[in-house]
């Protein structure tokens, strides 16, 4: 049996409008809303969601395995990856997310590291001015010994 009501899902996921999809498959938006609402369609349709939306036509029907599904490098995002599975790609994703959860951790840590950095080189004027009115202490203490 046919899981047509999906089309919206894989539309928004490929950020492509209801009327847009209609326009590529040479329908009315009004014929598209009647595909998923009688979900039923021909099979010449149901190829050209699949191809315009990247995905097999497999993917429309009951009992198809997504986690297997072979995702194209024909220009979309997985394309940096070249043919991979939905599987391998939602691994890709995850190992994404994780690579930039580091990156935002490495950057917090250079930035403390810069802040502490700004500490000690404020640390190190306010020695060397001691130093300089110490000096200046002891200067003034010499002329008034003199005097």
């Amino acid at each position: 049996m046919a899981n047509l009501l999906i089309i919206k899902d894989l539309a928004d996921k490929k950020n492509i409008s209801l009327k847009d999809l209609a326009l590529q498959l040479g329908i009315t938006p009004d014929g598209l809303q009647k595909i998923m609402k009688r979900n039923s369609t021909t099979t010449e349709t149901v190829e050209k969601l699949a191809q315009i939306l990247g995905v097999q036509a497999g993917i429309f029907f009951e009992g198809y395995n997504t986690a297997n599904q072979l995702i194209n490098g024909n220009g979309n995002t997985a394309s940096v990856f070249g043919n991979i599975t939905a599987e391998e790609m939602s691994n890709k994703n995850k190992e994404i997310e994780h690579l930039k959860d580091l990156l935002a951790e490495k950057e917090r840590v250079i930035e403390e590291k810069e802040r502490l950095q700004g500490i000690e080189i404020d640390i190190s004027l306010m020695k060397h001015k001691a130093n300089n009115v110490k000096h200046s202490a002891d200067n003034l203490a010499n002329i008034r010994t003199i005097n």
